[in-house]
């Protein structure tokens, strides 16, 4: 049993023969003789051009707006991208893990947390303990000392 290959058409072919059904000068089965087409393929490129023909008499402007803005959005990543390289090269050429930390710092350009997915340091180094004040550490040096001095006190019982 051999397969028979499907017969493929030109655009311009497909153009003429729905054109010439959307005249109307002439049935949907006496073009499709003619050219030797299945009827509903001559049907259907009969729709398509109905539907694509408002297509041709629109302004151009909008597909050109739509370009221009994926432009500006593309030049806008590779900025970012630009920026984001130019950090690394300068964290790259320090050594220390401290050092490096000096370099993650907030900036216009690159977030904290970017400059951390981006860097060699995860967050978790960035995370420096606030100082404690001279009131809270005495707090808790007397709540210590309470403690050792009577360690049931704040049992439950």
């Amino acid at each position: 049993m051999s397969k028979t290959k499907r017969k493929r058409y030109t655009g311009a072919f497909k153009a003429k023969v729905g054109l010439e059904a959307l005249m109307g000068v002439k049935t949907v089965g006496q073009i499709a003789r003619e050219y030797q087409v299945h009827p509903v393929q001559v049907t259907q490129w009969k729709g398509v051009i109905r539907e694509h023909l408002p297509e041709l008499f629109e302004s151009p402007r909008t597909g050109n707006q739509d370009s221009q803005e994926l432009v500006a959005q593309l030049h806008e990543k590779i900025g970012q991208l630009t920026v984001e390289v130019d950090w690394l090269k300068k964290v790259q050429a320090v050594g220390s893990v401290t050092a490096r930390q000096e370099f993650i710092t907030p900036c216009p350009e690159l977030s904290i947390r970017r400059q951390c997915e981006l860097g060699p340091l995860p967050q978790r180094f960035l995370l420096r303990a606030a100082p404690e004040s001279a009131e809270n550490l005495a707090l808790m040096r007397r709540l210590d000392e309470l403690h050792l001095e009577r360690p049931v006190y704040g049992v439950g019982g």
